[in-house]
């Protein structure tokens, strides 16, 4: 590698002083570059490459393919200069473990300076099954900085496992596969020390048939969740607890036994079946399948400790909440057609913030339906989805100036393109203006989204769809490593 260190050495001569950019400017344009650019500059100077190996792992490593892992671990074991100190998230998505592969990542794994807080196994059997070489199973359990753990289909072999982890966890999501002889066992080792508890179980599919009976499922779920052992251990600790919501949830939510396993809980999320995009980053929209409405319970669940919750409207109302929450998330797009279901959920919650999602066309219906409540929230952050407008936006300044005024508190991102600019001012304007829409008597949060995709608003990934294809994220730009 060339030594190009006056680029960035304040001791630099005279005829390169021109062309020198002060060391701190490289670093921030490091901090806020993908990793094919902090990989291209690293490759300029030893200064750069020493400051850019922490920006290069910053967020982690996800590798999705064999390749990936021998190409990185051969990385990170170049001692000059130390790399482990920085990598404190590792996401291994490979479907199998070649026995080369598997002496690798071992070396990865074993290396005295590796600090890993959270770990990510998609699946978890290739690396934690019955079928893996003790050798790479061990080399897991000696880890012994690890934090935040997801674990996705896992069978019993990869849940014993996980039960003999010496990690004092804080963050458990799993996703167990049919035959589980029960979900909490699993992580009953992690009680004293888990704080944030996510599932997903496959005990039955999502799409029914003539096999599907809600009953049978509903009678089978709580035995599955909770295990053979007639006393399950208490998760005191457990503030934030999530599941892929499925009917029979709402029986186990409101059972005496789980109030007891779980005294404080304080964050609710029912985490929808279907994750809200493609592998390529597109909107998924999931087929509206034939399930009978859930009914509600038939008396109100009482939760002292709740006080914020996420999902959407149908599991929310089959709760039927006694609480006075904090804060309400609505994932999903909140339709005109559920208007008397958002009012049902409203009564019950009483959140002082609402935050929800919907389409242009269904917002002025229903902000009259909010701005009529008898005890309307203190706060609504609405996401308001203008996908048709998405060619136009590329940023604040590319707002009508008749409505920029009326958005103070919303920004614009952009992805798409379809109608013309005439018509957008023409709606947003008589969007913002309408007395009935801008509602004054509540406090509106206002967010314009041209891209129906939005970090912010995707629930927790459990492996929802299990045909997803694991994508490599080390280059976004050429699929290259960049490690080079």
């Amino acid at each position: 590698m060339s030594d190009f260190s006056p680029m960035v050495n304040p001791v630099s001569s005279r005829l390169n002083e021109r062309w020198r950019l002060p060391f701190d400017v490289m670093s921030g344009v490091m901090a806020v570059s993908l990793r094919s650019t902090i990989s291209a500059l690293m490759k300029t100077c030893r200064t750069l490459y020493k400051e850019g190996l922490k920006h290069l792992l910053r967020d982690g490593v996800q590798l999705a393919w064999t390749p990936d892992i021998i190409n990185f671990a051969t990385f990170m074991l170049n001692e000059d200069p130390p790399r482990f100190p920085y990598l404190r998230k590792l996401s291994l998505l490979v479907p199998c473990l070649s026995y080369n592969v598997g002496v690798h990542l071992v070396q990865l794994l074993s290396h005295p300076f590796l600090a890993l807080e959270t770990l990510v196994l998609r699946p978890a059997q290739p690396f934690l099954g019955g079928i893996v070489h003790p050798v790479v199973r061990n080399a897991f359990s000696r880890l012994t900085t690890v934090k935040y753990l997801v674990a996705v289909v896992v069978e019993e072999t990869t849940a014993g496992s996980i039960r003999r982890l010496p990690w004092a966890l804080e963050s458990i999501a799993i996703g167990v596969e049919p035959g589980i002889r029960g979900i909490l066992p699993i992580v009953a080792p992690f009680s004293g020390t888990l704080r944030t508890l996510l599932i997903k179980e496959e005990s039955f599919g999502i799409y029914p048939g003539p096999w599907y009976s809600p009953q049978a499922v509903g009678d089978h779920f709580p035995t599955m969740f909770f295990g053979a052992d007639p006393q399950p251990r208490r998760f005191p600790h457990v503030h934030t607890f999530g599941i892929v919501y499925r009917e029979c949830v709402t029986d186990l939510l409101a059972s005496a036994a789980f109030a007891d396993a779980f005294p404080a809980i304080a964050h609710l999320q029912l985490i929808p079946p279907d994750p809200p995009t493609t592998d390529l980053g597109r909107v998924w929209h999931p087929i509206e399948l034939p399930f009978p409405p859930i009914p509600r319970q038939s008396r109100k669940l009482s939760w002292p400790s709740l006080d914020e919750c996420s999902g959407d409207l149908r599991s929310l109302d089959a709760l039927h909440f006694d609480c006075a929450l904090s804060t309400l998330r609505l994932w999903r797009d909140v339709r005109v057609d559920e208007l008397d279901v958002l009012r049902a959920v409203l009564k019950d919650a009483r959140p002082r913030c609402l935050c929800l999602s919907m389409a242009l066309a269904d917002a002025e219906p229903l902000f009259v339906a909010l701005h009529a409540l008898q005890a309307p929230p203190e706060r609504i952050d609405v996401r308001i989805i203008v996908t048709e407008f998405a060619s136009h936006l590329t940023g604040p300044s590319t707002i009508p100036q008749s409505s920029a005024p009326s958005l103070k508190y919303s920004y614009v991102e952009s992805q798409r393109d379809c109608v013309s600019l005439t018509s957008f001012s023409t709606t947003i304007t008589r969007l913002v203006s309408d007395s009935d829409f801008t509602a004054p008597s509540l406090k509106v949060n206002c967010r314009l989204s041209a891209a129906e995709e939005d970090g912010d608003w995707q629930w927790p990934d459990l492996g929802q769809r299990v045909y997803r294809k694991p994508g490599i994220d080390l280059d976004a730009e050429d699929g290259r490593d960049g490690f080079a």
